[in-house]
């Protein structure tokens, strides 16, 4: 899809030569520069006079060391983003004020950075030498890797030699050669030279994830804007086109993100990226924005949308989060769709967004159109579109809502399997919100550390399904492994009910002796409930059915009865009392992620523990909304 329209774009001599590249205005376009937003200015003018007076600190060994030792990666990485973060910020002030005021601090942070031993972060440092291995440091004798924010590094510093080159020419003209020296290094040789690092996809046995479009999408910015010989980068481009290829192959046609919606931006938001460059690059020639698939992948996190600022968030995500809506807003011209559109001018008009303007590491080339393109007039009152229901069976992911609008009660459930890209062990979780705000929920991801992408993985209790809406069979959680998971995933909509169904039995290893665990969410709008029903049939009975509730609120336990308080109502769930007996247990949650993420330092897990087991059954839970306690 992608390779083959790259391909016919440069056989057909339609991407612009580098020379003839210009997608945006560089410091000397003053029209445009001067004439940004107020709060553009006020903003990029606070950042850069702190900047000025900062003395920025070391990247010593000790602090890359880190990671191997004891796991940590804040310190090296506060470090490591904040010199980029910073960087850009002064870049785009001296674009806006034209005073050569912050040349110093730039040539100060381009040399340090330049300077650094390796541009890949000591979480993904894999030195390539006959196959690839972990080092505690980087050895700068070795072949040279590419991850994530090597990438980011070569884009953000192309970005500058674009915006500002004649400004560091006046200083000294080593500066760029230097840059570009770094840039061919550490980017176009390696990315040129090797087809065995894992992202690029040509691996079969390794499936790609976010890595590949995030990473293309940075080297393609390298390659279009400061790649001198026209045959080099010609190949550039074409090998991106190759690899992003093999990245939306697992892309069902519905556009579906297995990695949830926090990585939506660097997944699929990184191709609409991609298209978005080479739109640029070959003034519109290269255009896949009509086809279906490039609409449903932007529309993806529009569907998964709950209320105010909180998404659909099972896989490695956070509770609440805040979309980049200019890149919504980009696509959804592109695509013209009048709903995306909508969507995204909400987001922006309410705050619901990611700054448009803001300062940050990644996605330079998206920072850059935001600040530039950004146009209050355009953005009219908008209602956001809250879709019934959506199914995204690709990644047999569901939801359906009471009503179009944020009121009343929502689902969410998922199918899948216990081996997709940053996944929990999860088959079976759902959610439930009231008004919009959480009433059981997904707890989310910690601060990444050392173990969360190892063998130690579902060590981490917010990994495990037993923290997560799920079920505990006979004393066991789900087993991690793609062979774990739902099978015959079905959901339904006939605008008065509601239905997921899956059986998630296969989730469970030997252990559990469970044969059959149908599992069925319905919604009947009419009645202004949801039911939960499990059947199951189990080999042996060891310690029958536990089935775990997990909430930010305290629940309130009667007899038959929990009532979950949430932000301006509550969630009523009733169950027989004969069947079930409730246990509540009270977590500390001390990681900073997920106290961010909830507001809170508390989690509470309420286990309905089968009284009396059987070896084949039947039960139902049903939830209302009712007044806050």
């Amino acid at each position: 899809m992608f390779h083959a329209a790259v391909v016919k774009a440069i056989r057909g001599n339609a991407i612009m030569r580098r020379d003839d590249f210009h997608p945006f205005p560089t410091i000397d376009e003053r029209n445009v520069w001067s004439n940004l937003s107020g709060d553009v200015k006020s903003y990029y003018a606070d950042y850069a006079k702190s900047a000025r007076e900062r003395t920025f600190p070391i990247l010593p060994a000790r602090t890359y060391m880190r990671f191997l030792k004891d796991g940590n990666r804040s310190e090296f990485e506060q470090i490591y983003f904040d010199r980029r973060r910073t960087l850009f910020a002064l870049v785009i002030d001296e674009c806006i004020q034209n005073t050569g005021e912050n040349i110093t601090a730039i040539i100060d942070l381009i040399w340090a950075i330049c300077e650094e031993s390796s541009w890949v972060i000591h979480a993904h440092n894999c030195i390539r030498n006959n196959g690839f291995r972990e080092s505690i440091l980087p050895e700068v004798d070795k072949d040279t890797y590419i991850d994530l924010f090597s990438a980011e590094t070569g884009s953000l510093l192309s970005w500058i030699l674009y915006l500002i080159k004649p400004r560091l020419d006046e200083e000294s003209e080593i500066i760029a050669r230097r840059m570009l020296l770094e840039i061919d290094r550490r980017i176009f040789t390696p990315y040129l030279a090797y087809w065995d690092f894992w992202w690029m996809g040509f691996d079969t046995d390794r499936i790609v994830n976010n890595w590949n479009p995030w990473i293309n999408e940075n080297v393609l910015a390298c390659a279009l804007t400061m790649e001198m010989n026209e045959e080099r980068r010609s190949a550039i481009i074409e090998k991106i086109g190759r690899s992003v290829d093999t990245f939306l192959k697992i892309y069902a046609p519905d556009g579906g993100c297995d990695e949830g919606p926090s990585y939506f931006n660097v997944a699929g938001g990184s191709y609409l990226d991609c298209l978005d460059l080479m739109y640029r690059a070959t003034d519109g020639k290269m255009n896949l924005y009509g086809l279906e698939f490039t609409k449903n992948m932007a529309r993806y996190i529009m569907n998964a949308h709950i209320g105010h600022k909180y998404y659909i968030n099972f896989a490695d995500a956070p509770g609440s989060l805040t979309p980049d809506g200019m890149l919504l807003l980009r696509a959804a011209k592109r695509i013209n769709d009048p709903l995306l559109h909508d969507f995204a001018v909400s987001l922006l008009k309410k705050g619901d967004s990611a700054c448009y303007y803001g300062a940050d590491y990644n996605v330079i080339h998206r920072r850059i159109a935001n600040i530039l393109e950004y146009n209050e007039s355009e953005l009219t009152e908008a209602v956001r579109p809250l879709p019934l229901s959506h199914a995204f069976y690709g990644i047999q992911v569901c939801s359906a809502r009471e009503e179009a609008s944020v009121r009343g009660l929502y689902f969410a459930a998922k199918g899948g399997n216990n081996e997709e890209s940053h996944n929990h062990n999860d088959v079976g979780n759902f959610i439930v919100y009231v008004n919009g705000y959480p009433a059981l929920l997904d707890i989310g991801v910690e601060t990444y550390s050392r173990k969360t992408f190892s063998a130690e993985r579902y060590d981490i209790w917010t990994m495990q399904s037993g923290y997560h809406n799920t079920a505990i069979i006979n004393g066991c959680d789900q087993a991690p492994g793609k062979t774990r998971a739902a099978k015959d995933f079905s959901f339904m909509d006939d605008g008065v009910k509601a239905e997921y169904r899956a059986d998630i039995a296969s989730a469970y290893d030997e252990n559990a002796n469970v044969l059959q665990y149908e599992r069925t969410i319905l919604l009947d709008r009419k009645a202004g409930a949801i039911t939960l029903k499990d059947q199951y049939a189990l080999s042996s009975v060891l310690d029958g059915i536990a089935l775990p509730l997990i909430s930010i609120a305290k629940p309130i336990t009667e007899s038959g009865k929990l009532v979950i308080p949430t932000k301006d109502s509550a969630l009523e769930i009733l169950f027989d009392k004969n069947v079930f007996t409730p246990i509540v247990e009270e977590h500390e949650m001390s990681d900073s992620k997920l106290q961010n993420s909830w507001k809170t330092d508390k989690v509470y897990r309420t286990i309905l523990k089968q009284t009396y087991p059987d070896k084949e059954g039947s039960f139902e839970i049903t939830m209302h909304e009712v007044s806050r306690p």
